[in-house]
């Protein structure tokens, strides 16, 4: 068992596959890099301000956000009326340059203020309750968690060598020599499911290693640690992790629908045995529901693996319900693989 077992590993994991993967992990790593996020305020101010009331919330910085609005949104209100009272000469040059130096300063910081204040907000929702939110510079780490989920195009190299390999046994007429029995048979489909999903496995984490590279490289590593309910975006998650525990919470359901994935893989290929039609089924089974997620109600996205890849569950709090439907899943592609090997000598 452990020589099949060592063979189907190999066979997965031949020269072009670790190439492939390594220059797919490769193109991953480029997003550091292109990393180029645009918004509609200052970030530098944002930034400044942040450096301000940095920490846990509180009274007295609930108190600095709303005396800064109140100062921004007066500044920026009196500007006609300073500008009829120097025309009409109630004031004098002085003073009214004095003033546009205040309003340009209010000008140039609202859209930050504003973002801010809107976070303080957010903040006292949570007054009495056991959550203690932190203001940090949460701005890439938000834009990089939105994008955090499933790993496409790790998922598309698990598809592709995965029903590669299995087509190699059809061309080289593996299925032959060994399948000859049920037993023989079963034994095989066992070896490449156990090879299949120890490299989805462990691809997952590789791929998990660089995901915590790519945040530290543009976040910082001390932002692994914050609250993920300090970041609106988030506030709907009813676990109160920290932002790497948020991201194990994914790197385990990637780790278990990833064997289900494989169970998947190996039941399409059973089901249809062109490698192209399989490929082109299996990626439908996960990148649709990829695409429409969002629209589909929660208990379908449930049920899907294309769905589940994504982490969704950890954000919508339904994590015990994800792990069995996974073991679901693999039983019944499992059923499926069991059936059609008694079936088929081949």
């Amino acid at each position: 068992m452990k020589k099949l077992y060592l063979y189907e590993l190999k066979k997965l994991c031949d020269v072009i596959a670790i190439l492939t993967f390594i220059a797919l992990m490769g193109v991953k790593l480029l997003d550091i890099i292109h990393y180029t996020p645009e918004y509609d305020f200052s970030v530098e101010y944002y930034r400044e301000y942040i450096d301000i009331v940095y920490g846990e919330a509180n009274d007295e910085k609930g108190e600095y956000i709303e005396n800064e609005r109140q100062y921004i949104e007066d500044t920026i209100s009196r500007k006609d009326e300073m500008e009829q009272a120097f025309s009409s000469g109630k004031i004098t040059l002085d003073e009214f340059n004095e003033y546009y130096k205040e309003y340009n300063y209010a000008l140039s910081h609202f859209g930050a203020m504003m973002h801010l204040y809107e976070k303080y907000q957010y903040f006292e929702t949570m007054k009495g309750t056991e959550r203690t939110p932190v203001y940090f510079y949460d701005l890439d780490a938000i834009e990089y968690l939105k994008e955090f989920g499933a790993d496409a195009l790790f998922l598309i190299f698990i598809i592709v060598f995965g029903l590669r390999a299995w087509n190699l046994d059809r061309q080289h007429g593996m299925l032959l020599s060994v399948s000859a029995t049920k037993f023989g048979r079963l034994r095989k489909e066992n070896m490449q499911l156990a090879a299949l999903s120890s490299v989805a496995v462990v691809g997952s984490v590789i791929s998990f290693s660089l995901d915590i590279i790519i945040f530290c490289a543009r976040c910082g590593s001390e932002q692994l640690s914050m609250p993920l309910y300090s970041m609106q975006e988030f506030g709907g998650c009813q676990y109160n992790v920290s932002i790497l525990d948020y991201m194990l919470l994914v790197l385990l359901i990637r780790l278990i629908w990833s064997v289900a994935l494989s169970f998947i893989i190996a039941a399409v290929y059973k089901l249809i045995g062109n490698m192209y039609a399989c490929i082109a089924v299996s990626a439908g089974v996960i990148f649709i529901p990829l695409a429409t997620g969002e629209v589909l109600p929660q208990w379908l996205r449930t049920a899907l693996a294309g769905s589940q890849l994504t982490g969704f569950s950890v954000l919508e709090s339904s994590v015990p319900l994800s792990i069995p439907t996974a073991a679901a899943t693999a039983a019944a592609m499992y059923g499926i693989i069991i059936l059609i090997t008694k079936k088929k000598r081949v």
